[in-house]
């Protein structure tokens, strides 16, 4: 499970969650990644989970742990 900012100083997340799929395109990950976007900012986030390349769930700050284990309990069940 990947948690990533999408306005990270460096990599912005989508940037990071494209690499993540290309790799995974080209099996140099083996194994399935969750990728969830997590901002401030929901208008923003809304705006970059949609494309080709898609991340597989969003948190909004702030966020708890019980925000996280529904994330995790939803992907799980849908088998993302």
């Amino acid at each position: 499970l990947v948690i990533t900012d999408i306005e990270m100083p460096k990599m912005k997340g989508d940037a990071l969650m494209k690499e993540i799929r290309r790799l995974q395109r080209q099996d140099w990950i083996e194994h399935p990644v969750m990728i969830v976007a997590n901002s401030a900012n929901i208008t923003e986030m809304t705006s970059r989970l949609q494309g080709p390349d898609q991340f597989d769930g969003e948190l909004s700050k702030p966020f708890s742990r019980d925000d996280i284990l529904k994330i995790v309990k939803r992907l799980n069940a849908s088998g993302s």
